[in-house]
């Protein structure tokens, strides 16, 4: 699923409130969107159409129900697809290679490395079982 960079935005405030929010929120809660308040609908029918949102809700807003918009994905499920479809598909980079060099990062912490050794010794018992 491609984004556009407004979708993106949008997505991003979906992401970080971490619940649904009127297409109002959206706008309040956006920190110097590239976009026009005007165009939420526009982006939110996009996204809606790419299977990167639902509804999830109405909500009483002064006296008529409005709709609230919830993500499908998560940021980190959106940056997989993101780093799958970057190369072509003939390129044969190594899946481990990838790993080693988000792992070299700087802003890896030992906690990260601890709580991916836990992952990872979590897939290996599934294996073995």
């Amino acid at each position: 699923m491609n984004l556009t960079k407004n979708e993106l935005e949008v997505m991003l405030v979906l992401w970080s409130a971490k619940r649904d929010l009127t297409h109002t929120e959206i706008i309040e809660l956006s920190v110097n969107p590239s976009w026009k308040p005007s165009t939420i609908h526009t982006l939110l029918n996009g996204l809606m159409k790419k299977g990167a949102i639902t509804v999830a809700n109405l909500k009483l807003s002064g006296k008529i129900f409005g709709r609230t918009f919830v993500s499908t994905i998560t940021k980190e499920e959106y940056m997989v697809f993101q780093a799958e479809h970057a190369l072509p598909e003939d390129d044969s980079v190594e899946l481990t290679g990838v790993f080693a060099a988000l792992l070299k990062d700087k802003k890896v912490t030992r906690k990260t490395h601890l709580e991916l050794q836990n992952i990872l010794d979590e897939m290996e018992k599934e294996l073995v079982d």
